[in-house]
């Protein structure tokens, strides 16, 4: 079922350099960025596998480490992975799954344990082109959705058939987002699952490769995210997702992402 939570070009601000020009959907569990990249990013990480995809025989850039820099013509990023990315004035696409997903967990095993792989382009060729012309010629936000899907589930193939996550850890994190905007607690959590804190602690790490916390922060990111591409302010998108304030989800988005929310830009 689709739900798409926003879909919505960023704002404009002429005095900030522009790390990034076009589209942004939001739909549970994924995000399409598509457009114009602009500035290169800072070194950061975010709890999502990432799939890069220039377009048209273009390469992007990325960096494990400061002097590692490689370019590729289509790349993965592992989950929780530190990494900086360039692709100045590229034509691309860009995937993040998050990693609990039946598609994720297949991706991540793409990896093969690397924080940064090379993907072949030949057998993705056809579908990053239909995805491309369907972003040149303003294509639906629907019709953009399932063309990244599709091309999702033909690079995961057979690499699909993963176990999915433990239903207690699935349970809870079904309740999180439907209490972002609340105060939430490992606690209350692994009560609410039938799990002590410390059992509920160590299933949740070894299920998603992070812990609690840093998981939350990660939801309310994405929620955050689909608000403020959807047309609310800074401050109005942080408070829905229960940040603190716009400085903080400023803080959180520049961590995680590497660039400042106000610097990704519409055409």
């Amino acid at each position: 079922m689709l739900v798409i939570l926003s879909h919505a070009t960023c704002r404009k601000h002429p005095s900030v350099k522009p790390t990034a020009v076009g589209r942004i959907l939001v739909w549970r569990g994924c995000s399409l960025w598509i457009g114009h990249a602009g500035e290169p990013t800072d070194f950061h990480s975010h709890h999502a596998v990432q799939i890069a995809l220039p377009f048209r025989g273009g390469r992007v850039s990325f960096a494990s480490a400061p002097s590692e820099w490689r370019q590729y013509a289509v790349a993965i990023v592992a989950p929780n992975e530190p990494h900086a990315f360039e692709a100045r004035s590229q034509f691309m696409a860009q995937i993040f799954v998050e990693p609990e997903s039946l598609h994720g967990r297949a991706l991540q095993r793409m990896v093969r344990g690397e924080p940064i792989a090379a993907l072949a382009v030949e057998p993705l060729s056809g579908d990053i082109e239909a995805l491309a012309s369907a972003y040149e010629r303003q294509a639906s936000d629907h019709e953009l959705f399932a063309l990244t899907q599709a091309l999702v589930a033909k690079l995961v193939g057979a690499a699909a058939f993963s176990a999915p996550p433990d239903p207690r850890v699935a349970q809870a994190i079904a309740r999180l987002r439907n209490r972002l905007n609340e105060e939430v607690s490992l606690t209350t959590t692994a009560a609410a699952v039938g799990l002590s804190p410390d059992r509920f602690r160590h299933l949740f790490v070894a299920e998603t490769g992070i812990a609690f916390r840093p998981y939350v922060l990660w939801l309310r990111l994405e929620r955050a995210l689909a608000a403020y591409v959807g047309g609310d302010s800074l401050t109005e998108a942080a408070l829905s997702a229960g940040f603190a304030d716009s400085a903080h989800f400023s803080r959180t988005f520049r961590r995680m992402f590497g660039i400042a929310p106000i610097s990704v830009r519409p055409e």
